[in-house]
This record gives structure tokens, C-alpha cells and sequence, in this order.
């Protein structure tokens, strides 16, 4: 019973780890996007 409670968690487990780094890259990839892009000039 606790490996069919592991096992099939595990699949859970991997997909929601997938989603946060997926996400964590995004997020990472937009902050150096707008580190990297020139404040607008207030004229």
C-alpha cells in the first residue's frame, strides 16, 4: 500500500517540479529582460 501511495505520487511530484521550474525560468528570463532594457524617457 505505501509503494502504491509513493509510486504514484511520484508522478505528481514530478510534474509539479517540472511546472515550478518552468515557471522559475520564466520569471528569470523576464527580470533580466527588464535589467537589461533602457527606462523609458519621461520628455
Amino acid at each position: 500500500m505505501i509503494v502504491n501511495f509513493v509510486v504514484g505520487g511520484l508522478v505528481w511530484w514530478l510534474l509539479l517540479g517540472l511546472g515550478v521550474l518552468g515557471i522559475r525560468k520564466v520569471v528569470r528570463a523576464s527580470a533580466r529582460k527588464a535589467a537589461i532594457e533602457p527606462a523609458p524617457r519621461l520628455e
